[in-house]
């Protein structure tokens, strides 16, 4: 298990990328972008960057509280900055491998009640719509896997697809349609609590 640290100019050559692959699997578009916040949010302004105007009709964020990020917060994240490079990534694979134990004991939870969306509500949408759904990691899948189900249940069955830049668990509860690492890569992100810039 690698981790990786991108700079945003690596985000965004990964979004171009994921963008181009987004346009090859459905050239008519689709009717609505869904962001993941936090990282979703980001990875999907990248990719909208690159793809054809108007190829998504509809762009939101929407947020899934998960009960373990509530106690995430700033002075965790000075904690961080302060550790050694080594020492974040050998927390980083712990984590994983924490979450890959936790992931087939909670494939069915579900924290629905708490998605909100960014700047009101989810837009009407015609029959079975295209939607595309982008987070920047998936390492459990219980964020997206539920993100996912409150789509269907607001547009019936939408013809889903998603998108993130890695997936870091062996076996997570959803697997995407387009990413660009499914070899337990774990990535630093610009938005990561831990990242560290390598210049000065």
């Amino acid at each position: 298990m690698k981790v990786i640290t991108l700079s945003q100019g690596a985000v965004e050559w990964q979004a171009r990328e994921l963008a181009n692959a987004i346009v090859s699997g459905n050239d008519a578009g689709y009717d609505l972008m869904v962001g993941v916040r936090r990282g979703g949010e980001y990875v999907a302004d990248a990719i909208e960057r690159y793809l054809p105007e108007r190829f998504c009709r509809h762009r939101v964020n929407v947020t899934l509280q998960r009960p373990s990020t509530r106690g995430k917060g700033a002075r965790l994240a000075a904690v961080l900055g302060n550790m050694p490079l080594w020492m974040l990534n050998s927390a980083r694979r712990v984590e994983s491998r924490w979450l890959n134990m936790k992931s087939s004991k909670n494939a069915r939870k579900e924290y629905t009640q708490n998605l909100t969306v960014e700047n009101g509500q989810l837009p009407d949408l015609p029959i079975n719509p295209k939607i595309l759904l982008i987070d920047d990691a998936i390492d459990s899948g219980m964020t997206i896997a539920n993100v996912r189900q409150c789509l269907m249940k607001k547009y019936g069955n939408p013809d889903l697809k998603i998108a993130v830049i890695t997936v870091t668990t062996v076996a997570p509860v959803v697997e995407p349609d387009y990413f660009k690492y499914h070899n337990r890569t774990l990535v630093r992100f610009p938005w990561s609590m831990d990242y560290k810039k390598m210049v000065p």
